[in-house]
């Protein structure tokens, strides 16, 4: 313990480090599955990033930037950001469309456990195979 002007500090490095003596600990509030700001109700954790892109900017979905949509999500802890398209490949430019696509996407994700990610996945795989599911890609 290192004592300096009339302060205990427990380590030396703390003596430099301009130690904050009002620090109180944050509280994690992000286990709440939606938290409302001051803008609005945030998403449900676990559904990646809705966003719209116009050139080189990104914006948020609810923008009123024309642009096309974009998602970000993680998966085992790589990042993918695909473009949002509909059945017949063109980009999708609506919120709507935008919200039930980034569904279809998430939705083997969403499960409670990898091995029903996994069937979900499969079962996506058997329909595009026999013709009767739509794929984007």
């Amino acid at each position: 313990m290192v004592v300096y002007r009339g302060q205990a500090y427990p380590f030396r490095n703390m003596l430099f480090t301009g130690v904050n003596r009002n620090h109180k600990p944050q509280v994690n509030n992000m286990a709440k599955v939606q938290k409302t700001t001051a803008k609005g109700k945030r998403s449900t954790r676990g559904l990646g990033r809705l966003f719209k892109k116009a050139g080189a900017k990104q914006y948020p979905a609810d923008s009123t930037v024309k642009g096309n949509y974009y998602l970000t999500y993680a998966v085992n802890g790589k990042r993918i950001t695909t473009t949002l398209k509909d059945s017949d490949g063109n980009p999708i430019t609506t919120r709507e469309a935008a919200e039930s696509e980034r569904k279809r996407i998430l939705a083997p994700f969403a499960a409670g456990d990898e091995i029903e990610a996994l069937q979900a996945v499969q079962s996506r795989i058997t329909r595009a195979a026999d013709g009767s599911g739509t794929t984007a890609g």
